[in-house]
């Protein structure tokens, strides 16, 4: 009931058309929910949250307790966005991430696990939770695409792929230590120490050079599917 109120007011129309009982009946068992032109200007997530409320069967409908921390309805925490300035910049930044090769997005990740300054890592925190618009630790996919919906030049596609990058664990959600690791080499600065101790883990030889090899075997251990080639060419590419 709440999902078919929500799409009448939205539409000014029932969701399940207007016509003979017996087609809107099917429609109903079916859970046929189109969202027409008249959704055009309404958020993605608006969208979701009904769709979800008028699924079938029943059974597969969030409880309220779900429903009260979607991000929809959690949408006064929007307001902390600041014009969108930080989620536009931190935005940007993630999609920079995306398009990063393999062997640099897992460099990042071994610096991220080798630690950052905490005046670094409050920055990229509070970035975090002006993204985390229901506040429970963890960005969603669908807060990724109402932030994007307010950032001009950012597409769906382009949010799919940052999750897809970013989504270590395939939860389709941006925890804080995968949002660390994409912005962490975007940074301004990078602290000098950071970048003396992530040599030193891959200079396993002490000659104060770093080959493929060496290269290759500290990195497999943050990502398991990163290859030799791989490596070489991003080698070849700045050595």
């Amino acid at each position: 009931s709440v999902g078919a109120l929500l799409y009448t007011l939205c539409s000014g129309k029932p969701p399940f058309g207007a016509g003979p009982i017996s087609e809107i009946s099917s429609n109903v068992q079916k859970g046929l929910v189109v969202f027409g032109i008249e959704f055009s200007e309404y958020s993605w997530n608006l969208k979701e949250i009904i769709g979800a409320l008028l699924q079938q069967p029943w059974l597969k409908r969030p409880s309220a307790a779900a429903i009260l921390n979607h991000a929809w309805l959690s949408n006064a925490r929007t307001l902390q966005m600041k014009d969108g300035k930080i989620n536009q910049l931190a935005m940007t930044q993630l999609n920079a991430y995306a398009q990063e090769d393999h062997v640099k997005q897992t460099v990042a990740r071994l610096l991220t696990d080798i630690g950052l300054t905490i005046q670094a890592y409050k920055g990229l925190e509070k970035m975090f939770a002006e993204m985390d618009l229901n506040g429970d630790g963890t960005i969603a996919l669908g807060e990724l695409k109402e932030i994007t919906s307010q950032i001009p030049g950012m597409s769906v596609e382009q949010v799919d792929k940052i999750v897809a990058k970013l989504d270590r664990n395939g939860n389709c959600n941006v925890d804080i230590s995968e949002f660390v690791a994409a912005l962490v080499m975007e940074q301004e600065e990078l602290d000098e120490t950071l970048i003396k101790k992530a040599f030193a883990k891959m200079d396993k030889n002490g000659d104060a050079r770093v080959n493929k090899r060496e290269l290759f075997t500290v990195l497999r251990q943050y990502s398991g599917s990163l290859e030799t080639k791989q490596v070489s060419n991003f080698v070849g590419h700045t050595d």
